[in-house]
């Protein structure tokens, strides 16, 4: 069954179908998702691990972009490479917040696999000074994995919050 659901952020409205994202192109932000699509869509490069994520450690936050949605497409191909989720593990800090929310999304995909360490990236960075990256985690990790094992989950919020 495909999951869908509506996210809100301070200035656009993201609508997951799946893993395919469409954006409301209101921002620079959003220009610099749709461009980095457009990329993705048209790339005929190297696809491997390694490539990407010689993408996902460019200087150029475009190229950073890219390499996660490429990831992303290759895990909608149903490749699923623990690699993938250490290479999105390693953007959450980007300082480019459209890098930081796919990298967030790169690791949604490994809920079913290793709901664990979704759980790990989830609690570490629930807490973040920085209010979208909460917004991020809370909206993509916390809400799926609630849905995936609440009664997991739900109690390890809770002790957090009562702590």
């Amino acid at each position: 069954m495909e999951r869908t659901r509506t996210c809100y952020t301070t200035d656009s409205i993201i609508i997951l179908k799946g893993s395919a994202v469409d954006r409301m192109q209101d921002s620079d932000r959003d220009k610099q998702l749709h461009d980095a699509w457009e990329r993705a869509k048209k790339y005929s490069g190297d696809t491997s691990v390694s490539s990407l994520r010689h993408l996902c450690c460019s200087d150029d936050s475009d190229t950073r972009i890219l390499g996660l949605l490429l990831i992303r497409a290759r895990i909608d191909a149903g490749e699923l490479f623990s690699e993938y989720f250490e290479i999105a593990r390693q953007r959450i800090e980007d300082p480019n917040n459209t890098c930081r929310w796919q990298s967030i999304l790169v690791i949604e995909e490994f809920i079913e696999s290793d709901p664990d360490a979704v759980w790990e990236v989830a609690s570490q960075y629930g807490e973040s000074d920085d209010e979208d990256m909460r917004v991020a985690i809370g909206v993509n990790l916390l809400e799926t994995l609630f849905e995936h094992d609440f009664d997991t989950y739900f109690p390890r919020v809770s002790r957090i919050i009562q702590d």
